[in-house]
Formats: structure tokens, sequence, C-alpha cells
């Protein structure tokens, strides 16, 4: 007993050390500065809670991050933003950094008690083949040139994916409940669930063996506890089920993330880029040589060296005949789920490949989500080949018996798993890259900017010139001269404002080529249109940026001659007076006079547009929640409000609402094919309400109050309601598990 219980606490020393020196790379070798940019920003781990206030919890705005986003919840990311801002008040060390190494260390922490589920403790080199195949995951070359370079949220699945799993597994094996509800909070809370879903839906196919396998094992008790798991994590993400259930089956006019997901022209676009990604990896480069897009002409000594992992997985499979029975099995659920991995991430084995995925596109709802196969499933290739490899070890390993030999093989697969990861792990040139490498402080002058146009008039949106066709914004670091912030905008994180930045960032549900039409516009010099077109989507201010980019950048920007058609001719057109000069790296102008517009406004005639048209005092309460004050009111005139068209939308009368005015869809009406429209008939006013609800003058025209309210604004919070006493509710029987285990030991 005393032996055993040294091994334990050894292996519990060991286990420890590595997974700090894993926390600390980050932090030792990739330098001090942010990695941002890109398109999802990745400033959350500079302004955490500008995201939150901003951007989590707000679903309507149509226009976000200097992209078009429609009105859907983004909700499903607070509980990872929540605790990078957590750690950010607590740490002096960057942030960013700091969670990419936590993800390193536990990711190789979960997946090696992932293996010892499978992988019997008796076995004598079982500790350290768990340890060199969890290795072999968290640096797997798929991992280092998918999630690892585009560092997007879906990053935390490495740790998330096995720890999950990992706890169901246990729940399975010890029938236990509280760890059951511990895979779900781990999922819920590290996975950023929606926002990943096309990487740990692949990697749920390719596991799909391992559940099929533990389903015959213990049918009722499988079929239980994945019912109540899937329960839980619908309640626990709530707070973005909920409003895009609404969205998506009340059809509120907005194209919503499912509908887009959904629509025949996204499937037939996901099809045209399956038949032509399909074959870039082929099944020997692939296997062989990991992520090379071209034959194999290098046969050099390590990258024959690299291919003892799939020799090892061969070789296992020759004398699997000879292993216990336990390890066949687990063998071959290992290989299932390798070989349904391999075959997804690149199906070019023949015409019959590529026409089964394009088959499952077009049957499968949001199958279409796995379109780039080799950058959705390469988190699933990463983890079961690691899984098959573990297994296989151990059944070479045994074959061997020899310890010298066994020990050799080992600390030759070590190296090779460290070679191969080398560029990565000490990644010492971050600090040196002028894009998106910066301190997290940007220029005073930018600060500047943003604290004037957070305090613009309400709903004003803004455009910034020169535009460009990735709709990015750039801005120079504070501390390190040459650094550049290069990605989508901050602007609407930081002063809540929505703002366009170039091409991709003008498209509606409603006109998706919009950003084409602008741009052909600018090139033929139809600057009325662009002008009007600004006009309808509410830009009242642009922004001059004035800073100085590589000519590379610009290359990357600008394509053909996209910066010289926007010329002075193109800005004096639409550019009205100068506001404030901000040092000459941002100008803020006001938009031409004539292109003018307003979030409210009344109209007699829709045909006139902004010919003829009355602009409404009205008071922003929140982004979901307008007072309108109408007066002087006659006959039957056109209310329009210049956002995004969506029946969300719900007009009340004097802000009682019982007494609705125009309720959802009953007449609000899509106008200039962008904005919402209703008519207001005084007539009909003055008949179906008491004197109480408007005053009326002695023209006979009337005065109203108004509130304008976005109702699925609500569901993000009664979801929200019932997300947080579900997580309460978890939090308190499993302190209640634990000290109840305490006490009895």
């Amino acid at each position: 007993m005393m032996i055993l219980r040294k091994i334990k606490n050894k292996n519990f020393l060991l286990l420890f050390l590595i997974s700090l020196i894993l926390i600390l790379i980050p932090q030792l070798f990739w330098g001090k500065l942010y990695i941002v940019g890109g398109d999802d920003s990745r400033l959350y781990y500079i302004f955490p809670e500008e995201f939150l206030k901003n951007f989590v919890f707000k679903i309507s705005s149509d226009n976000i991050l200097g992209n078009i986003a429609g009105y859907s919840p983004k909700s499903f990311l607070a509980p990872i933003i929540l605790i990078i801002f957590l750690l950010k008040q607590f740490s002096f060390l960057n942030v960013q950094q700091l969670m990419y190494g936590l993800n390193l260390g536990l990711g190789f922490l979960f997946f090696y008690l992932f293996l010892g589920i499978w992988i019997n403790k008796n076995i004598y080199y079982g500790t350290y083949i768990k340890i060199i195949a969890s290795f072999f995951y968290i640096f797997s070359s798929y991992l280092i040139n998918t999630l690892y370079v585009n560092q997007l949220l879906a990053v935390y699945l490495v740790f998330t994916i096995p720890c999950s799993l990992y706890f169901f597994l246990k729940a399975l094996e010890r029938k236990n409940i509280f760890l059951l509800l511990l895979s779900s909070l781990v999922f819920s809370i590290f996975s950023s669930t929606f926002n990943t879903l096309p990487w740990s839906a692949a990697a749920f196919i390719a596991l799909s063996p391992v559940f099929v396998y533990k389903f015959w094992e213990q049918k009722r008790i499988f079929i239980l506890y994945f019912l109540i798991f899937f329960l839980i994590t619908i309640l626990l993400n709530f707070h973005w089920i909920l409003p895009l259930l609404y969205s998506y089956l009340n059809k509120t006019g907005s194209v919503s993330a499912l509908e887009y997901y959904s629509s025949e022209q996204f499937k037939t676009s996901s099809g045209n880029l399956i038949k032509s990604v399909s074959g870039i990896f082929s099944q020997l480069n692939t296997i062989f040589n990991e992520r090379d897009t071209t034959i194999i002409k290098d046969f050099s000594i390590f990258i024959f060296l690299k291919e003892i992992f799939i020799l090892t997985i061969v070789f296992a499979g020759i004398y699997i005949k000879k292993a216990e029975t336990y390890l066949k099995k687990y063998y071959l659920v290992s290989l299932f789920c390798l070989l349904l991995a391999f075959f997804f991430f690149s199906p070019s084995f023949g015409n019959w490949s590529v026409n089964i995925f394009i088959f499952l596109n077009e049957k499968i709802p949001f199958f279409s989500m796995f379109r780039n196969m080799y950058d959705k499933f390469s988190f699933a290739l990463a983890f079961s080949y690691a899984f098959a490899f573990a297994l296989s070890a151990v059944i070479v390993a045994e074959k061997i018996k020899n310890r010298k030999y066994v020990l050799t093989f080992l600390v030759a697969v070590l190296i090779i798993i460290f070679v191969n990861a080398r560029s990565f792990i000490f990644q010492i040139n971050n600090d040196t890259k002028t894009f998106n490498s910066i301190s997290g402080v940007f220029t005073k002058k930018f600060y500047n900017l943003a604290q004037y146009v957070k305090n613009t008039e309400s709903g004003s949106r803004f455009a910034w010139i020169p535009l460009n066709y990735p709709s990015y914004a750039y801005m120079e670091d504070a501390k390190n001269k040459g650094h550049f912030y290069f990605g989508t905008s901050p602007f609407s994180i930081l002063t809540g404002k929505l703002d366009y930045t170039g091409y991709l960032s003008f498209g509606t549900g409603f006109d998706p080529e919009l950003g084409g039409k602008i741009f052909k516009a600018i090139e033929d010099k139809e600057y009325s249109y662009i002008g009007k077109t600004f006009q309808k989507l509410n830009i009242n201010y642009i922004v001059d940026n004035k800073e100085k980019l590589p000519n590379k950048a610009n290359d990357f920007l600008y394509s053909g001659n996209m910066l010289q058609i926007q010329n002075e001719e193109f800005r004096s057109s639409i550019l009205g007076k100068e506001i404030k000069n901000f040092n000459n790296k941002f100008i803020l102008y006001k938009i031409n006079q004539k292109y003018k517009s307003n979030l409210f406004y009344l109209t007699d005639n829709v045909s006139d547009g902004y010919e003829n048209y009355k602009s409404v005092r009205f008071i922003q309460k929140s982004n979901s929640e307008y007072y309108i004050v109408l007066e002087h009111i006659k006959g039957k005139q056109l209310l329009i409000f210049q956002d995004l068209y969506n029946k969300g939308w719900i007009l009340y009368l004097n802000g009682n609402k019982d007494n609705i005015l125009y309720q959802k869809d009953k007449s609000i009406s899509l106008h200039d094919n962008f904005a919402n429209g209703w008519f207001m008939d005084t007539e009909y006013i003055k008949k179906q309400f008491n004197k109480e609800f408007y005053t009326e003058n002695n023209d006979g025209s009337i005065n109203l109050n108004l509130t304008l309210d976005y109702y699925p604004q609500k569901l993000v919070y009664i979801g929200g309601a019932i997300s947080i006493i579900t997580l309460l509710f978890i939090v308190f029987l499993e302190i209640y598990y634990f000290a109840k285990n305490l006490k009895r030991k």
C-alpha cells in the first residue's frame, strides 16, 4: 500500500511540474506583447470589460465590430470573456499568454487523465506512454497549423474537450451524477459553445466510436446520463439559445445565424468550396507529412522519423491478436476514431468521398459549417491521432518487453515531438512582428477620437475612409512605434457606436452585395449613389484615417486600384464640415449636409425619401429601447427607424405596454430595403384610444409619446436568469458533494 502511495505521489508531482512548465511557456518564450487583430479582433484580452458592456449582451445591432452581424445574440462569449476579465483584475501578467499557457497545461493534464480511463494502471510503461501521447496531442502539427495559428476562441477546446470528456466518462464509470454535472459545466464555460461549434461538433463526429462503445457497454446509464448532460448544457446556455431560437422560429426579418447557415444559398456556396478544397491534402500527405499541400518529395531523416507514430499504430494492428482482450477493443475504438478524422479532414479518396461530403452538406442541417474541413477537423484529428497512438504504444511496448528497447522507443518519440514543435514552443519573434503585436495601449490620439465619438448624438453611424476590401481598421501602438493593430474595427467595443470600414461591412440579408455596389459606384464616380446609401444607413460621420502603413499592408487592404479611386473628388463629394483633427492621424468629419440623416424621421410620402422629411425627437435609453416624441402629426405619415429591419421591434403608445399601438409584424414594414417603418394614422389613433394617451392641438393634429422596444433583447435576460440559476444550482451541489466526501474521509 505504501509503495502504491509513493508511486501515486511521484506521478502527481511529475504531472504537476510538467503542467506548470507548459503554463509558463507563453510567458517565457512568446514575448510580452498581445497578439491581436484578424476577423474577431482578439481585443477581448485587452478590453474584456468593454466587450461585456458593448458587445456580448447586445443583440439589437445589425453591424458591430466593423462587420455585418445581424440581429443575433453574442452572449455565448460571456463566460470565457468574464474569465478573462477576472484574470485581468488579479494578474500582473499578460492575460492572453496566461490563458494560452493554462490551455496547454490543462490540455496536457486532462488528456493524460482521459487516457487513464483506457490504459490500465498496472501496465509498467503506462504512465510514460500517457505523458508522451499527451505531449503528442497538445503539440500536434494539426493544432499548430490551425487553432494555434488562428488563435480564435476555439483554441480553448484543447483543454475543454478532454476535460469534459474525462468527467463524462468517469461519471459513467462511477455512476456519479456530480461528475456529469461538472462535465457539462466545463464545456459550457470554456468552449464558447455556439462560436466553436464547427470544431466541437467535428470532434464529436470523430469520437463517435467512443460514445457508441460506451453506449453498448452501459446502455441504460449512458442514455440517462447523456440526456441529463444535454438538458443541463441547454439550460446553462439558455442565455443565447432562447433569443436565437426565437429569431429563427418567428422569422423576425433579419437573417439569423441559423437561417444563414441553413439557407440554400449557403449550402450551394459550401458545396462549391468543398469541391475546391477537398483535394488540398492527399491521403499520404495527411498521414505522413501531416499538412503539406504538395506531393512528398523530401524524404529527409526527420520526415522519416516522424512516421514512427503511424508505424506504431500499424505494428499494433499486426500484434493485436496477442494483446489482452480489453486492449483489442480499445485499440479498435481509437482506430475507428482516427479513420473517421482522417476521412473528414481530407475526403480526397476519389470522387465518391467528395460526393459523400457534398451529400451530407445538402441533407444534414448545418453540416455546411464543415465546408473547409481541413480546418474544422484538425482538432478532431489531433485528438484521435494521439488517442490511437497511446493505445498502440501500449500494445507495442507489451510485445517488445525488453526494457532497454522500450525506453529507447519512448525517448525517440519524445524527441521527435519536441523537435517538431520547437518553432511553436520558442516563439521568440512575436514581439518583433509589426502587425497585430501590440502593448495593449493605443495612442492618445485614437483614445481622444474614441472619447469624442462616444459623446456624439445617439443613433448616428460612422464610416472610415479610405474604405478597404477586408473591412479592417488599423491604428498604431502607443508604446511600440511601427506596431499596428490590424483587424475588425474596435470602435463599437470602445464607444458603443456602429461603424463601416469597407466592402464586407455593408452587406445585409436584404442586400448582401451592397458593398460591391458601393465600390462600383466609387469606380464609376457615381458619388450621389454613395451619399444616398450612406444616408440610408444613417452614416452621419466619417473618420479619415491618416495612419501610414507599409506597402505590404496596403496591398492587402486595397487590391487593384481601390485606393486610387478614393481620390479627392470622391472625398469632397461625401465629406462635410471638419469637426476635429486629432494630430493629423485621425480627422473626424460630418457627412456632406445633403446626405445628413436621422435615426427617426417622419415623411408624408415614402417615395420622397429625404426630400421631404421631419426629424423626430427621441431619447435612447439603451441599445434596445427608445423614447420618441411626435408633435403636430396629422393624417397618414410614415415613421422611419433607420436601423436594419426586424420584426422584433415593438412600438408602444405612451410607454404603456398594455396599450400597444403597433405590435410586431402586424404593421411594421421594410422601408427602402433596409429600415423599419410604421404608418401613423391620426384618425385611427383618435378612434382607437382615449385622449389620456395623446394630446390634440387646435389645428386637429396630435402629439404622441411612444416607446420603441426590441422584444428579443429581453429573452437574453430571461435566458440569462435561467442559466445563472442552473449554474448556482450545480455549484451548490458540487460544493455539497465535495464537503460530504471530505467529511467522510
